[in-house]
């Protein structure tokens, strides 16, 4: 697979290393609250793809980097199919006040490279695709064209991001980048000074095909099976009551202060009483390309009420509530972590979650979870946003890689388990000595 490596020409940012800086919150003040986003009905022929081509993962065993559907003839306008690996960036997201960014932000790990995969279905034709630097067939991102940005100690200042952001070139002679090519665009390495709202879900896309600069949307089939993601959720014969994610960074810990959801319902409320939505988060183990989700062990489980409820807007032409609802869940996790959403089916639930574009070959790292333990993946990333700031390792001097590679450490699954072995000792996936 080839690979372009482009030099950010950006001015030298350090990273804070105080010790006696204490973490903020992210300031609020650049912060817009997010505008009413409608209900948006299945397609017949979508929600048809969409279930039959579900990929179904056993005993929580997903892969650790979520794949691609398969483009269709029919699929959405394509616009920003490129995607971020998910070990070197993410989007930002909304604040727990309902706050959500006018133009999209970018953070990435400070050092590490951010690599963007195109996969777009159309790459080929020479005048039209994505391009790096310039729509030009010299720079076109074919297929098998990975965009790497690199060194990866510099960190972008407001306005860079779009230099060395993927461009899309339509047939129209319209261009498009992430977001829409404005110079108020942000694109910044993660900061251990500051909490900010993080999420893996494609929430901006071009004011061009939507004219409220949002992709982000709550998908309904019917009446009797409302939501996509949320009460009704089935897939064939069985109803759903779990949803979850991935999250945090090999090596690095994540310290959060909050997470929040985007939700929907029918009515003048987005949370019933009497509903007990919980959210959980579990370990995870990645082992060969593949990720270890632990449900039967919890670092912290909380159930929302009434009273977490951030803001709600309710829409009196279409009798529907748009909301947030903020777990106030504070807790450090190095590595890797599943988020998960239970209860939206239970008692006075009428909840759907917003979520990225639903198209033929997207991107998803959000699963439906079933009662016999398999992962179904979702192909969309549930708009979950973890406020929350992320503590990077050092980058490892000769002597540190020395001594790493002086004591060696084994992963192995024996009885169903994964067991880490480093040097003569032995660990579950907790951490305890065995």
């Amino acid at each position: 697979m080839k690979k372009i490596y482009l030099l950010a020409l950006v001015a030298m940012v350090a990273i804070s290393a105080v010790a006696t800086v204490q973490p903020r919150k992210y300031d609020t003040k650049s912060i817009q609250r997010i505008s009413h986003v409608p209900f948006k009905e299945f397609t017949k022929s979508m929600s048809t793809h969409r279930l039959e081509n579900a990929l179904v993962y056993s005993n929580g065993q997903v892969p650790s980097v979520a794949k691609a559907r398969k483009a269709t003839a029919d699929a959405a306008l394509d616009t920003a199919y490129y995607v971020i690996h998910p070990d070197d960036g993410l989007y930002s997201g909304f604040a727990p006040d309902g706050g959500m960014m006018r133009y999209p932000i970018l953070w990435q790990r400070a050092n590490a490279d951010v690599e963007f995969i195109n996969l777009s279905m159309f790459n080929e034709g020479g005048e039209f695709g994505w391009f790096y630097y310039d729509v030009n067939p010299d720079y076109l991102l074919s297929a098998d064209t990975d965009m790497v940005i690199s060194p990866a100690d510099q960190l972008f200042v407001p306005g860079d991001g779009y230099d060395f952001t993927p461009i899309f070139g339509m047939e129209s002679g319209a261009q498009y980048a992430y977001g829409d090519a404005q110079e108020a665009q942000y694109w910044y390495a993660f900061d251990p000074d500051f909490y900010t709202p993080l999420t893996k879900s494609h929430i901006y896309t071009s004011t061009a095909f939507n004219p409220s600069g949002y992709d982000v949307v709550c998908y309904y089939y019917d009446e009797q099976r409302p939501y996509y993601l949320g009460t009704g959720l089935q897939f064939g014969e069985n109803l759903f009551d779990s949803i979850g994610t991935p999250w945090g960074f090999e090596g690095c810990t994540t310290k959060i202060d909050s997470i929040s959801i985007l939700v929907a319902s029918r009515g003048a409320s987005t949370l019933k009483p009497g509903n007990k939505l919980t959210m959980s988060l579990h370990p995870v183990i990645s082992y060969q390309g593949t990720n270890y989700i632990f449900l039967d062990t919890a670092y912290v489980r909380y159930t929302a009420t009434t009273q977490d409820i951030m803001w709600q807007e309710y829409d009196s032409d279409y009798d529907e509530t748009m909301g947030g609802i903020t777990f106030p869940i504070k807790k450090d996790i190095k590595g890797l972590f599943f988020i998960c959403i239970t209860g939206f089916n239970g008692r006075g639930a009428n909840i759907g979650l917003y979520s990225d574009g639903l198209d033929g070959y997207g991107i998803g790292d959000t699963y439906f979870i079933g009662a016999g333990g398999n992962f179904i993946g979702t192909g969309v990333n549930a708009l979950i946003s973890v406020n929350a700031l992320i503590e990077e390792p050092e980058i490892p001097t000769a002597l540190d890689k020395v001594a790493e590679q002086a004591v060696k450490v084994k992963k192995e699954i024996r009885n169903g388990q994964l067991i880490i072995t480093r040097g003569e000792k032995s660990f579950n996936v907790l951490g305890a000595q065995l």
